[in-house]
């Protein structure tokens, strides 16, 4: 869903529209069984266990003026720039995972929560199709709050040239919840309540995550 920073403000949708072969799974056990997670079905599922991860931030947009145009624009701004504290030290501190609570909201703008949209998904897609090719097996999950189904689980298997996955007009308006390769080498989680969205799996992954220069990644200890 869209999160209003401090005040009111509107702006069109611009999400990519996909079609997208997936096939849903019958029986998620199979696909579930072996992965080190958390009870998630609800809001998405936690990873633990994994050698690193690090948090993405989901593209953070300010309503500008361009000159020499007087209409205003929508323009992404790193939440470190817009911050009124370092965020570092704050979630250093904090038993609250990455969100909107780290902006200020006297600024006003715009984010997504339980969603990832815009040059976040492009830059993590970017990041892993060089480490997935594109005939492996993967899985997309939406949580319950995504879909508001909560007698079944919403699990799809895919492959991995169809990343278009974000974005689908078959699917829930959201973002996967959780999507990870059949191998389990990594694994990204967007919850319902939240900003940010964890990846985790090797260290040269969360590397390559960390320094892609469309992502804005924080650390949180509590991981």
């Amino acid at each position: 869903m869209k999160v209003i920073i401090g005040r009111e403000a509107s702006r069109p949708d611009a999400r990519p529209v996909a079609s997208v072969t997936m096939k849903l799974v019958d029986d998620p056990t199979a696909a579930l069984a072996g992965l080190p997670i958390e009870d998630g079905g609800l809001t998405g599922m936690d990873a633990v266990g994994w050698l690193d991860s690090t948090w993405v931030l989901h593209d953070f947009e300010l309503e500008v003026a361009r000159e020499p145009a007087s209409d205003l624009v929508w323009e992404r701004r790193r939440w470190a720039d817009v911050a009124s504290e370092p965020i570092s030290p704050r979630l250093q501190s904090s038993t609250r995972p990455p969100s909107s609570w780290l902006l200020p909201r006297e600024l006003g703008g715009t984010t997504t929560e339980g969603s990832m949209q815009g040059e976040s998904v492009r830059g993590l897609l970017e990041v892993l199709a060089g480490v997935t090719r594109a005939t492996d097996t993967c899985y997309a999950f939406y949580a319950q709050m995504t879909t508001w189904d909560f007698d079944s689980l919403a699990l799809y298997e895919m492959s991995w040239d169809v990343p278009h996955v974000f974005g689908s007009v078959n699917l829930p308006s959201s973002s996967p919840s959780n999507l990870w390769p059949a191998d389990k080498s990594w694994f990204v989680w967007t919850d319902y309540d939240l900003c940010a969205t964890k990846v985790s799996g090797s260290p040269e992954l969360i590397t390559a995550v960390r320094t892609h220069a469309l992502l804005e990644t924080v650390e949180w200890p509590r991981d």
